[in-house]
């Protein structure tokens, strides 16, 4: 069966039940602490545009564990898909959102060696190479990722959490309007090149932003619960709620190139966990 046609048995309403507590609301303020991630490195890095290949300096910050995250500065974009676009659904309606306040985004997908260190296991099924991104993880499952990392984050007292939805799709067309931030072939693991399988993160080029892997490889959680457009950050949509299904977004290995857009949008139930199935995190 493919991961699209589990991903619709899924929407439809089939839960799994998992034991996973439920974390703080991690929605609202900005953590404590510093609002800047000490530790940087601005290196050059080969990233994909529309126009082509390009070669830019990005800043990455890292975490008291080596996550590397990117500074998003807030902004205005047009979310969803226009009518004409291929491969769009009936969900994408295009309108405009604005970011209002800006954010730290994992510039790759969480990896296996980054959840062992967090959470003590590797729940994935393709494995051999700490750097491919962990999958088998349900939005419980990266809820509570999130909460012990915040726990044990001791340099600034920071809160991890997964991105909305309008903040992925923000940040994942890195000031595009078209069906992907650049080539595919050049950023994404996806059906037609990924032998099947997951592959190390940043092994494709980054998007403008610096951002890995934001097309295939693995689908990624969102915060934002699977609700019509337009999009509204205040309706909530971003509060915890284990009961409504969840927004993923990014397509992955095992699926074709229109799922992988940028405005493409799936929202399985919660508690769901297969091998298509990863995240990044987000640092207010």
């Amino acid at each position: 069966m493919t991961a699209r046609a589990f991903i619709v048995l899924f929407v439809t309403g089939l839960v799994f039940s998992i034991g996973c507590s439920k974390p703080n609301d991690q929605s609202a303020s900005a953590p404590p602490g510093n609002d800047e991630l000490t530790e940087a490195e601005t290196r050059r890095v080969r990233v994909a545009t529309p126009q082509g290949e390009e070669t830019k300096e990005i800043t990455y910050y890292k975490n008291s564990i080596g996550m590397e995250f990117v500074k998003i500065e807030p902004g205005e974009f047009l979310m969803g898909s226009p009518a004409n676009e291929g491969g769009r659904s009936d969900d994408e309606k295009q309108h405009e959102v604005a970011i209002r306040k800006g954010f730290y985004l994992g510039a790759t997908e969480v990896t296996q060696d980054q959840w062992r260190a967090v959470m003590g296991n590797n729940p994935s099924y393709f494995t051999g190479d700490g750097r491919l991104p962990v999958e088998q993880v349900s939005w419980l499952d990266a809820q509570e990722f999130c909460k012990k990392l915040s726990d044990s984050d001791t340099e600034g007292g920071r809160t991890y959490r997964l991105p909305t939805e309008a903040e992925w799709e923000y940040a994942c067309r890195a000031g595009t309007t078209g069906p992907y931030a650049g080539k595919l072939e050049d950023m994404a693991w996806y059906s037609q090149n990924s032998g099947s399988k997951t592959h190390p993160v940043a092994t494709k080029q980054a998007n403008a932003w610096g951002l890995y892997d934001m097309h295939g490889n693995v689908w990624e959680w969102c915060q934002s619960a699977y609700e019509g457009y337009p999009y509204d950050a205040d309706d909530g949509r971003n509060a915890y709620n284990d009961h409504v299904n969840r927004v993923c977004r990014g397509g992955c290995w095992d699926i074709d190139p229109w799922s992988c857009r940028s405005a493409d949008r799936v929202g399985p139930s919660p508690a769901y966990r297969y091998d298509i199935f990863g995240f990044r995190v987000c640092l207010d």
